[in-house]
């Protein structure tokens, strides 16, 4: 348990220490360039440097490090090793492309890695490249906390995530990435989506939901009303043969979770859906920054996979696609408050707790040991 919650600590002091260091450095440069008096507070708070410094290369590598040696850690763990140990570069990619198990992302990923390197562990340094890097990148740029989100990123486990469900933690990456470019190329942003799609194709039922919802305003009661709706009704629809049928369209290897479509969430999926609530009702009650709003109706669409999901794991997945944006929305609105220091330690609290039930009890996270022989 120690080391994920050291990762946090140590992601905390870099991040906090560069946050003061570039605001120093801005201030510095105000005195000899005075901004207007008025404009000073704003821009010192949500101006970001566009170029990356030894702070941010530095966490970087810690939370790389961390995933990529990490050794058994996961319970999808050895069948990626396995996977990766079996292809061969120097065969007809072609063909192991479409014999694959796996999407076609994930399989070039994989075979271009093992052109590169003999290590079987190389794969695990890219695909920890692949759910970090992306998801820091945003939140670099576009949070106005960026300390406190990095520890929620850990605290809530989205950082931990991918030690299991390692194709769509990329593919969640990739489309929170691709998400921070709407507005400014759409190009780029329907490049980084494809790409979303080729790791895992739950992407792309995540992608058309986000379109459809990036303007919705949603409010409190009603969301509540349809949690409560989903949770009674949510056997009755995940039992539709249509829904199988999608899945298998999408690809015949899914029709192997006909089973599990009807394996219930149990108690973690409930305990997770009550504090995902009890977020909401917090941000209902904070302002709205610009931007935000968009971001609160993400959380909305994974809060109902996550009611859908107590009668279904598998659904409950896809809220890790929704649910990320909680890193974004709770630190930008409590920077918009006079005093967010209470809410933030109250959030610290109810993230180390969530931490500590996760790691102990899903995923097959403890003990944490590295290929280095290093526990």
């Amino acid at each position: 348990m120690l080391p994920y919650l050291g990762i946090a600590v140590a992601v905390w002091v870099v991040a906090n220490f560069q946050s003061a260091f570039r605001l120093t450095t801005r201030r510095m440069r105000s005195v000899r360039e005075p901004a207007p008096v008025a404009e000073l507070p704003s821009a010192l708070a949500t101006q970001a440097d566009p170029k990356w410094g030894f702070g941010d290369v530095v966490i970087v590598a810690i939370l790389v490090t961390f995933s990529a040696l990490r050794f058994n850690v996961g319970t999808d763990y050895p069948i990626y090793l396995q996977f990766f140990r079996q292809i061969d570069p120097a065969s007809d990619w072609a063909a192991q492309i479409a014999a694959s198990p796996q999407e076609a992302g994930y399989t070039v990923l994989s075979l271009s890695i093992a052109s590169l390197s003999d290590s079987p562990f190389a794969i695990f340094w890219a695909t920890s490249f692949l759910t970090v890097v992306p998801i820091y990148a945003v939140l670099r740029r576009q949070s106005t906390d960026l300390p406190f989100a990095l520890v929620l990123y850990i605290l809530f486990a989205f950082f931990l995530g991918p030690f299991n469900t390692i194709r769509q933690g990329i593919a969640v990456s990739l489309l929170f990435w691709a998400n921070s470019w709407y507005g400014r190329s759409k190009i780029v942003f329907a490049i980084l989506s494809a790409l979303a799609v080729l790791f895992h194709v739950s992407a792309l039922v995540a992608l058309a939901l986000m379109l459809i919802s990036k303007n919705w305003r949603p409010r409190l009661a009603p969301v509540l009303v349809s949690v409560a709706v989903m949770i009674a009704l949510g056997t009755a629809a995940l039992a539709l043969p249509a829904l199988l049928d999608v899945l298998s369209t999408l690809n015949s290897r899914y029709e192997t979770y006909a089973d599990d479509l009807g394996q219930a969430g149990g108690v973690g999926v409930f305990l997770l859906l009550a504090m995902r609530l009890a977020l909401l009702v917090v941000a209902f009650r904070l302002p709205f920054p610009e931007g935000t709003v968009r971001w609160l109706a993400f959380v909305c669409v994974g809060t109902a996979f996550l009611a859908l999901g107590t009668q279904s794991v598998v659904v409950a997945r896809m809220d890790q696609y929704f649910g990320i944006f909680l890193l974004l929305l709770l630190p930008n609105q409590l920077s918009a408050t006079k005093n967010p220091v209470p809410a933030k330690l109250a959030l610290i609290v109810l993230g180390a707790a969530h931490l500590i039930l996760y790691v102990t009890n899903y995923a097959g996270l403890l003990p944490y040991e590295t290929y280095l022989g290093v526990r």
